[in-house]
């Protein structure tokens, strides 16, 4: 097989000489040169680490459904925990974080076929089903959010604390049911999110316009 040179512009695919391969081989040991943009042939771009989304949620307990708040275990709960937050975003790692108030503040909505949808208000009984605060990871694998959730402090001092992790679905995950049409509503989706995220520049303020100069009044003529 033909050692061939991929342009990463057009998709163009066309066959090297043999000084070509052989400055080839010597960097990467590799049958082929990818191109991409204007960077120069034999230049070998690394793979890409593909990185999924985790959730990290945090859950709640009776002391937390109460809203009792042990003064001095949550002072110390808030200096290890801001600690360990701030690990997450040095590694790049959490993409956003909060706590959750009490299920008494909530609302909970049931949905059927038929179009019915019934609202009830908290509290909500099941406690060990509930969550108390969360955080959104993006990590490489559910082994490396493991690796991060155990060095995370008890998120409920003074009770057994829980975190479970959950990785999100990609659209890839439905590929049999989605179509085309979908995906590019999905990526218009997914720009306009990237797009109202990024923060918006200040406007220049307006120079001011200078005050026209008054024309002195005219002299009165002398009788």
């Amino acid at each position: 097989m033909p050692t061939l040179i991929i342009h990463g512009d057009a998709g163009q695919i066309v066959p090297i000489d043999n000084s070509a391969r052989a400055a080839h081989k010597a960097i990467k040991g590799s049958t082929c040169i990818c191109r991409f943009g204007d960077l120069p042939f034999g230049y070998v771009p690394e793979t890409q680490e593909t990185h999924m989304k985790v959730l990290a949620f945090v859950k709640a307990t009776p002391n937390s459904e109460k809203g009792i708040l042990p003064k001095e275990k949550m002072a110390r709960l808030l200096t290890d925990m801001g600690k360990f937050n701030e690990q997450l975003a040095k590694a790049g790692i959490i993409k956003e974080a909060d706590g959750l108030k009490p299920s008494s503040f909530g609302k909970r909505l049931k949905y059927s076929d038929n179009g019915d949808v019934t609202v009830y208000d908290g509290p909500f009984a099941e406690t060990k089903e509930l969550v108390a605060g969360y955080w959104v990871w993006e990590v490489k694998s559910m082994e490396e959010a493991v690796s991060w959730a155990m060095k995370c402090p008890n998120p409920m001092p003074g009770e057994e604390g829980v975190i479970e992790l959950r990785p999100t679905n990609t659209l890839e995950d439905f590929a049999e049911f989605v179509t085309d049409e979908h995906r590019r509503n999905y990526e218009k989706l997914q720009n306009q999110s990237k797009a109202g995220s990024k923060p918006k520049s200040r406007a220049k303020p307006k120079a001011r316009s200078k005050p026209a100069k008054r024309k002195p009044a005219r002299a009165r003529a002398k009788k």
